[in-house]
């Protein structure tokens, strides 16, 4: 595990690189201007596994449509509008307070196709598909969540209905 604390990190962009990002935990971190898996290839999509973020904040950063697996994100501040575009999920876990978050199934709205968009969403049905669960909310205090057909309901955990 490789482990960061109290670091900036600035103006990253993951493009097409169907990178593996795992093994990693940030304690009071800073994230700025970074995106994940920026790609219109659902095969290039990169992986977020194994990691934890703990009481670290993003400002105008973005997932785009990564991989996330076996992540908690325990307390996040987001500066305005923290969103994943076209992202899938599986043992994410998000608690403790959290900013304002938007997940939806759009990779990216005014750029893709009908067809880039179609390909994702049946990689993300075929991800989904022998998925036990996808995201536990039910300890997260959030001040806005708005979840936009993310995954299958029956995959989300949570205290609210949604």
């Amino acid at each position: 595990m490789h482990f960061f604390e109290s670091q900036h990190f600035n103006s990253y962009n993951d493009r097409d690189s169907a990178a593996v990002f795992a093994d990693l935990e940030f304690h009071k971190c800073c994230f700025r201007s970074e995106a994940i898996s920026t790609t219109l290839d659902p095969k290039l999509r990169s992986t977020v596994r194994n990691v934890k973020i703990i009481n670290c904040q993003v400002a105008g950063g973005s997932i785009q449509c990564a991989v996330v697996e076996n992540v908690t994100v325990d307390g996040l501040k987001t500066h305005r509008l923290f969103k994943t575009w076209g992202a899938v999920f599986k043992h994410v876990i998000l608690k403790g307070k959290i900013g304002t978050v938007m997940f939806g199934p759009a990779i990216a709205p005014g750029v893709a196709n009908q067809d880039q968009q179609l390909a994702f969403d049946e990689a993300s049905a075929a991800f989904y598909k022998d998925a036990d669960w996808a995201l536990d909310i039910s300890e997260g205090q959030f001040e806005e969540c708005v979840m936009e057909q993310l995954c299958p309901t029956y995959l989300l955990r949570s205290k609210r209905k949604l």
